[in-house]
């Protein structure tokens, strides 16, 4: 659930950016809040992880798990 105070300061910039001609309205029941960890990740031992699920684990399970990997489905090729 997003805060009500976060959808507000959504609204309050959609509304200006539209007034500016910037972009188009966007309808607030389309806006998800994705909040992460501000966590330094440590790729290296990720990546033996990785290496050591292989076969094991569903391939798009494992790209998942990279911090720099935004969507591991389209990551994957074949």
């Amino acid at each position: 659930m997003v805060p009500k105070s976060l959808m507000e300061r959504f609204r309050i910039y959609n509304t200006f950016f539209v007034r500016k001609s910037v972009m188009k309205e966007v309808p607030i029941e389309e806006v998800n809040a994705v909040f992460k960890r501000n966590l330094p990740c440590n790729d290296y031992e990720t990546s033996q992880m990785i290496l050591n699920l292989r076969g094991v684990v569903d391939g798009e399970l494992l790209v998942s798990q990279l911090s720099f990997v935004d969507d591991a489905s389209e990551t994957l090729v074949g």
